[in-house]
């Protein structure tokens, strides 16, 4: 299949996008940034959400979230958009020593409590806000769509997780360490060609997409700290001398798979953000990701001819194994101020552009 990609990839990608824009709202019943349709477990969960308003929480709770023992509290309101949630704590004692955790900060909380508000899975959310005898309760969500975003990862990456009490400065925090990793990625693959005497255009190309991913990294960092995120670079381990087998594997599921579509998913970005400073970031950044996904086809039409039969159809096994890992993380709802501020797709619009992509692209 590598053989048949050529210089078409970019005009595949701007048609998808194109395509996407003028029928945005009538392909999913709702306008960009404003979708709340989720997978049936987030609806089931939203159901039971709903059905707490009004209750008294265990008194576990009620201690992480007003701060202090043995004061009751209950659920008075669920914003679905957004997983936030507003509390009441029945003593006043429990709002003051609220207010004073967040007058410095943001305000964790237990992650019992979390996986109580937020789904079992949920590991982290916090107190951000407090009205009257209120407190508001924020979820972690941007977990739910970073992971179909970014650079070619390196096959040994730890992230950090991202803290800060906008998911946007989330979101840009951990693609910062994502773009940051991409430079050993495309280093090490610039050495492998090197070592297996692949064509020095092949070789000049990895070299650019690793000074690409530098400027990436900075932008990101730049986006990350506009909306109150960090900036911490990612540990990444160097792998052993691999074979030209190996190599070629792993450029097929991050590069012929995952740069694709990070490729389309910055294009569309650049299309949509509301915020005028990621617009203009996602713009330089499509451009180059572009390239970085044409050197991915480039690299697999070159190793191609050099594999035998059996190491091509078990690298074309690992590339649909990584479209399938691709759908289901693309398959959790984006915080809505994800899909409007970053234009980070919805489910609904990523769905369509992996159904396109496997149509023509990965056919």
């Amino acid at each position: 299949m590598a053989r048949h990609v050529k210089s078409s990839l970019g005009r595949v990608l701007r048609n998808v996008v194109l395509a996407a824009l003028p029928t945005a709202s009538a392909a999913t019943g709702c306008g960009i940034g404003t979708c709340t349709e989720g997978n049936p477990v987030t609806k089931e969960l939203d159901q039971t959400l709903l059905a707490l308003v009004g209750q008294d929480l265990p008194k576990t709770l009620c201690a992480d979230l007003c701060q202090t023992m043995g004061v009751p509290c209950s659920l008075t309101g669920v914003d679905l958009a957004t997983k936030k949630f507003s509390l009441s704590c029945a003593q006043a004692v429990g709002y003051a020593r609220v207010v004073d955790g967040l007058a410095v900060g943001r305000s964790s909380l237990e992650s019992q409590t979390c996986r109580h508000l937020c789904g079992e899975e949920q590991q982290s959310c916090w107190l951000n806000g407090a009205l009257g005898d209120s407190v508001s309760v924020e979820c972690n969500t941007s977990h739910s769509c970073v992971k179909g975003i970014g650079g070619r990862r390196p096959a040994e990456l730890l992230l950090s997780p991202a803290t800060g009490t906008d998911v946007v400065g989330r979101f840009f925090s951990e693609a910062m360490q994502l773009e940051a990793a991409s430079v050993t990625a495309f280093e090490i693959l610039h050495e492998e060609l090197t070592r297996f005497d692949a064509p020095e255009d092949l070789r000049r190309a990895a070299v650019r997409a690793a000074g690409d991913e530098v400027r990436h990294a900075k932008t990101m960092r730049g986006l990350a700290k506009r909306f109150g995120g960090d900036a911490i670079h990612p540990p990444v381990q160097r792998p052993g001398a691999r074979s030209l087998f190996e190599m070629a594997r792993e450029n097929a599921v991050e590069g012929c798979v995952r740069e694709t579509y990070a490729a389309l998913v910055a294009a569309w970005q650049a299309e949509v953000a509301e915020d005028a400073h990621v617009r203009r970031a996602m713009r330089a950044i499509a451009q180059d990701e572009l390239r970085h996904a044409e050197l991915a086809w480039a690299v697999a039409r070159w190793s191609d001819d050099r594999l035998g039969v059996a190491e091509r159809a078990d690298i074309a096994a690992a590339r649909q194994e990584a479209i399938a890992t691709l759908r289901e993380e693309m398959a959790i709802q984006p915080a809505e101020r994800l899909v409007r501020k970053a234009g980070v797709p919805t489910h609904e619009r990523a769905e369509a552009f992996l159904n396109h992509l496997t149509a023509t692209i990965w056919a």
